[in-house]
């Protein structure tokens, strides 16, 4: 009803309560509740969306943001400091929600994100455009696997796909009706492209630099076995009891 109205304000939408709709209205009101009874996502259906400190455009397949991914830029945003000018890799871009959410905090930084989806690197570039901060966001169609940067990052940021192939079929029709299926599928332990990051994302980052990464609730015990001596994970005691937040170090010696 607020988007119908074309407000974001629950107060405006009380205060209307006893109005009738005009017949436009009425009708995109009525074909709103229409698909979303077929499951489409709500946000796709308003066509923006509210995410940590900015408003995305949203449009499918890109993978809609979730603000359990505010954690994440909230992470990050705390560990730098205010006056430190970073160029950042994002990995991952979607709809460019962590990357211009970080650039809206920090307006010294700068940000180069990768996507293999077309849809997403267009709207990624329509979010950074309406939010004017395209002059510091370069974004290209690329798959992780072909990336290579003449340049080394500050750190690198990835919300990537963490799903194991067979849970796919479990998740709400929303999701799995409507959302890139590149976006959500990990592979069969859910961390094909997680691991590939920890394999290789020393190549893009300085000396000291981080990678910053969010993963399944399954995930956890599994990387702090296998990757225990590539680096201290450091988990936000803001996180659940299953935290699914991580950044891992490159030191001069390690990776």
């Amino acid at each position: 009803m607020a988007a119908v109205l074309g407000t974001t304000k629950l107060s405006v939408v009380n205060s209307r309560s006893t109005e009738l709709l005009n017949e436009a209205a009425a009708k995109r009101y009525e074909e709103i509740c229409k698909q979303r009874l077929l499951h489409t996502p709500i946000q796709y259906l308003v066509g923006s969306w509210d995410f940590f400190n900015i408003t995305l455009a949203v449009r499918p397949p890109v993978l809609i943001p979730r603000p359990e991914t505010e954690l994440l830029v909230e992470m990050i945003l705390d560990h730098f400091s205010d006056q430190q000018p970073l160029h950042f890799l994002e990995v991952g871009t979607g709809s460019g929600a962590i990357s211009l959410a970080l650039l809206k905090a920090r307006p010294q930084w700068r940000c180069t994100g990768i996507d293999v989806s077309e849809e997403a690197v267009s709207l990624t570039s329509i979010n950074s455009q309406r939010l004017a901060l395209d002059d510091r966001l370069d974004v290209r169609c690329c798959d992780v696997k072909q990336f290579s940067s003449t340049c080394c990052y500050d750190f690198i940021v990835s919300n990537p796909p963490y799903v194991p192939s067979g849970e796919i079929q479990n998740l709400q029709p929303e999701i799995l009706q409507f959302e890139d299926f590149r976006a959500l599928n990990g592979g069969e332990d859910g961390l094909m492209i997680i691991n590939f990051l920890l394999s290789e994302s020393w190549k893009w980052v300085v000396p000291g630099g981080t990678l910053w990464i969010e993963t399944d609730r399954a995930h956890p015990a599994i990387l702090r076995q296998r990757y225990s001596t590539m680096g201290q994970d450091d988990m936000s005691s803001r996180a659940s009891a299953q935290p699914t937040r991580w950044k891992f170090d490159r030191t001069l010696n390690d990776w």
